[in-house]
């Protein structure tokens, strides 16, 4: 069982504290009115923002986060700084920048360290304030025992590659009394034994099955992912994740708690079991406009090898990948939905924060593009992501906000509302004066990060643009503008438009001082070295003289040779 309790410890008290020393104030009143509500963070790994009916997609029903949504706050402009998973879930819980807090790459899939704990974040503070916390799921920050808030005398879970260890012997033991045995394949299925059946069996329609057995060198394997599951939803392991979660909160249901529960769906492997398999017809799956644009002047893309995989797989394999991957989605609303009914059985609900957010987003077979997010630039489909905030009471039900939420912008947020000071080293900002009514609802902007390219997002006369700078090329930058209000599949790049260049103008100021104020300081080294960015300070064998530089263009370090993002 996976319960990883807080250590509100007298020496963290003590840190806190003292960061707190040259801190923002806590609110004198704060929006939440009970003085520790507890929090429920609610997150998944992969959710675009434009794949929900709350934000017009309505191809799919979703009732329990359009519930929370008509109880809560809607975040209509919430963006990942990276869309990665680990830098965006540590920017969600430090408030920082990746180039800050040091995490620009998986942890899991390259040498960079897991998240120092020397930066305050949600977890530490509330911990050190009284608070039990617990995370269950998906951590993807390195070694969860190394970190204070979930330190304890057990290293059972080590990482959260093992966090599932518990969890799998309770399955092989359900597994031998039900003695399952893979049902036969449907009509047009095969069995496979591509290793995602759990003892229950795996299928894939016979188009993806000869697929996945004939894809040429270079295309991507985990097309032999794309298929139904035949494990029963009980016994998954988010759904086993999610029972953990709310065991937490029934044991500490006397306590202000923050429990973390934390879901890999809608992410690769793209497989799902029944109902939600069933639920997706892929012939109505609505499929992006540009998903089949092959013309390098318009697609940026066509060179990747994830627009290879989507043009080996055709129209047939596209929308069912896309069915699994709505398929997911379904599964992580009624998980969702099993946490909701439980803080309302419980009597929890009139004191508890629900959040529920997504580290990133998802390509949603745009450009062509099939899996996660290894492409040298940013979409709309990557970069918006859900976010939904829940408060006790009536007070905000059904808000609607349209500033622009940053990953950064979450910890200092949840620390605001549950009346804690927000330490004065977070860059990301506290929403309780726009949620309260005392700062203007305005868009604004916006900016992201990524390995080799930057992207501005914000509202100019009325229209959402998003402008990029991509640097992976050594001789030459990339810049491009797109008005996301009328475009928002990017189908028409305006950066050499005449028309526009006052919005290239001011989208390109508005970029240099949001580089010069976040210590983006390395920027300008991009083309010429391939920068790798401040990862580097972390990685074992590396010197940390660039971690806490100040915005003065100091200690720029080359990409590593053939490194490379990875799709976890």
């Amino acid at each position: 069982m996976i319960v990883l309790p807080a250590m509100a410890l007298s020496a963290m008290a003590a840190q806190v504290q003292a960061a707190g020393a040259t801190a923002q104030a806590a609110p004198k009143t704060p929006v939440v009115k009970d003085v520790k509500p507890n929090v429920v963070l609610f997150m998944c790994d992969q959710l675009s923002a434009m794949a929900l009916p709350l934000y017009g997609n309505n191809f799919i029903k979703t009732p329990n986060i359009d519930r929370l949504s008509r109880e809560g706050i809607t975040f209509m402009n919430s963006i990942c700084v990276v869309p990665y998973s680990s830098p965006a879930r540590a920017s969600l819980i430090t408030g920082l920048y990746p180039n800050v807090h040091g995490i620009i790459d998986n942890v899991d899939n390259s040498d960079v360290k897991g998240l120092d704990p020397k930066f305050p974040s949600t977890e530490i503070i509330l911990g050190a304030h009284g608070y039990a916390t617990g995370h269950f799921g998906k951590w993807h920050l390195g070694q969860i025992t190394d970190y204070p808030p979930y330190k304890g005398d057990s290293t059972e879970f080590a990482s959260y590659k093992d966090m599932f260890d518990g969890l799998r012997r309770e399955y092989a033991e359900q597994r031998a009394k039900n003695n399952p045995s893979p049902a036969p394949a449907r009509p047009g299925e095969v069995l496979t034994d591509a290793g995602y059946d759990e003892g229950y069996g795996f299928y894939q329609t016979e188009y993806m099955h000869d697929k996945s057995d004939n894809r040429p060198e270079g295309i991507k394997k985990l097309i032999s992912s794309i298929g139904r599951q035949g494990v029963p939803v009980d016994l998954a392991d988010y759904s086993l994740v999610v029972r953990d979660g709310i065991d937490f909160i029934r044991a500490n249901r006397d306590k202000p708690f923050m429990a973390t529960i934390s879901l890999l769906p809608p992410h690769a492997p793209f497989c799902i079991f029944d109902p939600y398999y069933n639920m997706v017809d892929p012939a109505k799956i609505p499929l992006s406009p540009t998903a089949w644009d092959t013309d390098p002047k318009t697609n940026y893309y066509t060179d990747s090898r994830d627009f290879k995989t989507g043009q080996y797989l055709d129209e047939t394999g596209m929308r069912e990948r896309m069915r699994c991957y709505y398929g997911e989605i379904l599964y992580v609303d009624a998980m969702l939905g099993r946490v909701l009914d439980a803080l309302d059985q419980l009597k929890l609900t009139g004191k508890t924060i629900v959040v529920f957010t997504t580290d990133h987003g998802d390509l949603l077979a745009s450009h062509g593009l099939l899996y996660g997010k290894v492409i040298d630039g940013f979409t709309e489909e990557l970069t918006r992501t859900p976010l939904v905030i829940r408060l006790p009471g009536d007070a905000h039900a059904g808000r609607k906000v349209q500033a622009t939420f940053n990953s950064m912008d979450l910890a200092p947020t949840l620390l605001a509302l549950t009346g804690q000071a927000v330490p004065a080293s977070m860059q990301g900002h506290s929403f309780v004066p726009v949620i309260e009514g005392k700062a203007k609802d305005e868009v604004g902007f916006g900016y992201s990060m990524r390995m080799f390219a930057r992207q501005l997002r914000g509202e100019v006369n009325g229209k959402i643009y998003a402008y990029s700078k991509v640097f992976k090329d050594p001789d030459a930058t990339r810049e491009e503008l797109y008005n996301v209000t009328d475009d928002p599949y990017q189908q028409k790049d305006l950066i050499n438009d005449p028309a526009y260049a006052p919005v290239v103008a001011t989208m390109r100021a508005t970029f240099d001082k949001f580089a010069d104020k976040y210590g983006d300081w390395h920027i300008e080294d991009m083309p010429a070295k391939g920068l790798y960015n401040l990862g580097n300070s972390h990685r074992p064998g590396k010197s940390d003289d660039s971690a806490t530089a100040p915005a003065g263009r100091k200690g720029a370090r080359n990409r590593p040779a053939g490194s490379d993002e990875s799709d976890e």
